[in-house]
């Protein structure tokens, strides 16, 4: 069985205007305002003091200054947008893109109660995905890339088949995130690049969410989610403790253009960081990390 509480048990700009000449064209700089602004974002975003948990590697013990959980990687992006942004952009044909990103997506968890335990079965539990997302081009050691960053809201979670002494249902677990990608993406050539592939990673931050319990023949209870340490749930509050609220994975992506403003993209995520919670402010065997899997439309503004 789970090692947490399972809820409802204890209370039911053009740049090719100009021609130039090849031998003195090396890279024309795109307009990058909108990235620049959606840096800024990020960064205040993630800098942002929060109240939540970070485990302490030394001593395996939970400290309650959330800050420094959110600044490296604060730090780390800023770094690495900044010299991204430096790098040239490609040709002519290069702008910087802002679109607004909207899909649809399936997500579950990889569960065990200890690394050598069996995992905990769960099926793929529907949910949602928008926000908005910058491409940059760029070059790197003379191939034509593109960056991809942004801000995104998602619904992660999982399903699962729920049985108690009296009760037998669906147990479906909806939790909320602020998400970051940054993925790097390369067009497949050809006389139109409408293919492209691409990867990278993700830093998300749990905002909260909703769970319900679907009773056969009928019936429902449903509540909140939380993120906190085991020993600080109450269990009579009818809310899910989800685990650690910071989260980061790696993503791998297909796209497709369909016409000059829409996008097709599909993306894989896996989560790496283990976000089970602690007890008693130590850590414990469990593991749980996040998987999803998204198809999205994207509109360049």
């Amino acid at each position: 069985m789970q090692k947490r509480k399972t809820p409802g048990l204890e209370s039911l700009s053009d740049t090719s205007s100009k021609t130039v000449s090849p031998q003195l064209l090396k890279h024309k700089a795109a307009p990058r305002g909108g990235f620049l602004i959606l840096t800024k974002l990020c960064i205040v975003f993630l800098q942002t003091p929060l109240k939540t948990h970070y485990l302490d590697p030394a001593n395996k013990t939970v400290n309650k200054t959330g800050d420094l959980l959110m600044k490296y990687p604060a730090f780390m992006l800023h770094a690495l947008l900044t010299c991204l942004y430096y790098l040239p952009v490609t040709g002519t044909k290069a702008q910087t893109k802002l679109s607004f990103n909207a899909g649809a997506n399936v997500s579950k968890v990889s569960w065990k109660e200890s690394s050598n335990g069996v995992a905990i079965k769960n099926r793929w539990n529907p949910g949602y995905q928008l926000g908005l997302l910058t491409t940059i081009p760029v070059t790197l050691q003379q191939h034509s890339l593109h960056l991809q960053t942004g801000l995104t809201f998602s619904t992660k979670g999982y399903r699962q088949d729920y049985e108690d002494d009296i009760h037998k249902g669906i147990l479906s677990v909806n939790p909320w995130y602020a998400e970051i990608p940054l993925n790097i993406l390369y067009r497949v050539p050809g006389e139109v690049e409408r293919f492209f592939l691409g990867a990278g990673g993700y830093i998300a931050y749990g905002l909260g969410g909703r769970w319900t319990l679907d009773y056969e023949p009928r019936g429902w209870d449903n509540g909140s989610v939380e993120y906190t340490d085991i020993s600080d749930q109450d269990p009579y509050d009818q809310k899910f403790n989800y685990g650690r609220r910071s989260d980061l994975g790696i993503s791998l992506l297909l796209g497709l253009l369909i016409s000059e403003r829409f996008t097709l993209q599909l993306n894989g995520q896996l989560g790496l960081k283990n976000i089970a919670p602690p007890e008693n402010k130590k850590m414990t065997k469990e593991e749980f990390r996040n998987r999803t899997l998204s198809l999205s439309l994207a509109y360049d503004l």
